[in-house]
């Protein structure tokens, strides 16, 4: 498993220091010391084109909202309007279902329109995860770009506002100097895009990483999780503003990061990858963007998908072309690392959501909206309404590819030459048919099995009978021409030594070191199982060893007791995890006391 490392963020030095201005001077001015930073940008070889986002911690103001006014016509409760300091996202903490609204302004400058803020509906970690045990229980809204603010006001159309507390995230440093942040802004601009999307069979797509964007490790709150595969990708949007430039993009990833981490107690920003209105792809969730990281993007059904969000609100709008390319980019490499159909469906098993209680199996399209599993209108109408020219797109994308493969048997218990499944049969399908080739590989790593073939279908059964396999991992592949091959492993796992038990504990031994009653000992084996009983004294000396074989151990222990204390049982048999407990011996203090003539010295025995 891979571990999450804290990063320093990297450090933009300029080659000479930036000319404060004022924000008051005069726009030809302003112009003129812009164009000198660019200037002075182009001539610096010693400024690398880092991350700028990465040179300015994001800040998160909690700000507690109260009503100021009722407007009787409509019934709305309208906060004070708040001087705050200076914010470029906002969210809202709520107790309750309330529709509330936002409005922000910069400076003396006009109030902005109200902007709905939309409830977070299983966006989130899976309820019984560690992570969504660890999650804020209070309802929360999605964060939303304002553009640079520092006035706010809350209204709540159809309740109350006790209990609200605005998130106020700054992930561009707005505290500073407008020639630093101009600064910035010019280095974001030579850094440039991330380069056309990639539109080759199977190619990975340009992806701005975490690293680039600015990620803040040091909040991350635990290594990622991973699945064994990922099945499907949900299709979200984030429920921000579209009016982001692609200077700001980066930044408005780092205040999801922050928000999710420290608005909602998730471990880390919740979608796996995110796309923005200018077709770039950002590296979310930390693990690696071509592993199986359970993310926090479709709770009850993280496990065995990927989460790609796009950056802003589509509840009417329509993604421009360049965000469907995008999405449509991404996807379809995820599809062909983790071998699944775009074009085919798959089940899935709810571990507890707004629209499937948990245990409950569903069959889904391996691409889905957000809205397949959860009570939300994500990803909006305008994506939603695409998912099927979505699908095709990613499907021509792919081309040929290897789907579905997997075995029927991912783990059994092996008992030498009786296994408790006695064979694995390992299949895949192929997008078109063609020539396969399926390997299997011993935990050495060398090959025991193969199998070859032609058609739709890649399949062969691996007999477990005889005492040639040995315990641990085994994997396997799958190849076909001009495809990625697939792998998968299945696991052959030592029987199990089960139900030990012993008659007493703790057990009582008379003056002449003998139990009374004599201790039984028994545990559940196999058939034809060779078993061993030890017990050591609590200095460790062997005191008591017994043989056997069958599908049950009954042993007992009459006499050998040296001292009192803790003594130790240990229960091995063939290949088996060896079972040790500890035992508790006492000196029955009558006998002692009979038998000496000392009853003093007897006592403290």
């Amino acid at each position: 498993m891979v571990g999450v490392v804290p990063v320093t963020a990297p450090q933009v030095v300029p080659a000479t220091a930036p000319v404060e201005v004022s924000a008051t001077a005069p726009r030809t001015v302003r112009a003129l010391v812009l164009t000198a930073l660019v200037v002075v940008i182009s001539l610096a070889g010693a400024v690398a084109p880092q991350p700028v986002e990465a040179v300015v911690g994001v800040q998160i103001h909690d700000l507690e909202v109260s009503g100021g006014a009722t407007f009787a016509a409509d019934g709305a409760v309208v906060s004070r309007a708040m001087d705050t300091p200076g914010f470029a996202m906002v969210a809202l903490s709520l107790d309750d279902e309330v529709a509330v609204e936002v409005r922000t302004a910069l400076d003396d400058g006009p109030w902005s329109p109200w902007t709905a803020m939309p409830h977070m509906h299983d966006e989130g970690p899976d309820p019984t995860s560690p992570e969504g045990l660890g999650a804020a229980t209070t309802d929360g809204t999605h964060p939303y770009f304002t553009g640079a603010a520092d006035r706010l006001q809350v209204r709540a159309v159809d309740g109350g506002l006790d209990g609200v507390t605005a998130h106020l995230i700054d992930p561009f440093g707005l505290d500073r100097s407008v020639a630093r942040r101009a600064w910035d802004r010019m280095v974001a601009s030579w850094r440039g895009g991330t380069g056309s999307v990639a539109t080759a069979m199977a190619d990975r797509p340009n992806i701005v990483t975490r690293a680039e964007w600015g990620a803040d490790e040091s909040i991350v709150g635990s290594a990622p999780a991973y699945a064994r595969q990922v099945d499907r990708v949900f299709i979200h949007h984030t429920v921000g503003s579209n009016g982001y430039s692609q200077a700001e993009a980066a930044g408005v990833v780092r205040g999801v990061q922050a928000y999710h981490v420290n608005g909602r107690g998730w471990n880390d920003i919740g979608y796996n990858l995110l796309v923005d209105r200018f077709g770039t792809i950002y590296e979310g969730r930390a693990g690696g963007v071509d592993q199986a990281v359970i993310g926090a993007q479709a709770g009850g059904f993280n496990t065995f998908s990927s989460g790609v969000a796009l950056m802003g609100t589509y509840t009417d709008a329509t993604p421009a072309p360049e965000m469907v390319a995008a999405v449509e980019s991404i996807v379809a490499w995820k599809a062909d690392v983790h071998h699944f159909d775009p074009l085919g469906t798959s089940e899935a098993t709810s571990a507890g959501s707004t629209r499937f209680p948990a245990g409950q199996v569903v069959t889904l399209p391996n691409v889905a909206g957000h809205r397949d599993v959860s009570t939300t209108t994500c990803p909006g109408n305008g994506p939603y309404g695409l998912l099927d020219t979505i699908r095709q797109g990613v499907a021509e994308r792919v081309g040929d590819q290897i789907v579905d493969h997997g075995s029927d048997v991912l783990s059994t218990r092996v008992i030498r030459g009786n296994p408790d499944a006695d064979r694995v049969t390992l299949s895949a399908r192929l997008k078109p048919p063609g020539d396969w080739r399926i390997e299997v590989y011993d935990p050495a790593l060398e090959v025991v099995h193969t199998a070859e073939g032609s058609g739709e279908t890649a399949s062969t059964v691996v007999s477990l009978d005889g005492d040639a396999w040995e315990l641990g991992d085994y994997e396997w592949s799958v190849a076909a021409d001009g495809r990625r091959a697939a792998f998968e492993h299945f696991t052959l796992e030592p029987p199990v030594i089960e139900a030990t038990a012993v008659s007493a504990d703790p057990a009582t031994a008379d003056a002449d070191g003998r139990l009374d009653p004599p201790l039984a000992v028994s545990a559940t084996l196999w058939p034809d199982a060779a078993w061993t009983l030890e017990i050591r004294d609590p200095d460790g000396a062997i005191v008591h060893t017994q043989t056997g074989q069958g599908t049950r151990l009954e042993g007992g222990w009459f006499s050998g007791v040296g001292e009192p204390g803790a003594y130790e049982l240990t229960v091995t048999a063939e290949d088996a995890v060896p079972v040790q407990r500890s035992l508790e011996v006492r000196y029955d203090l009558l006998d002692r006391l009979a038998d000496t003539d000392d009853p003093v010295a007897a006592a403290t025995l």
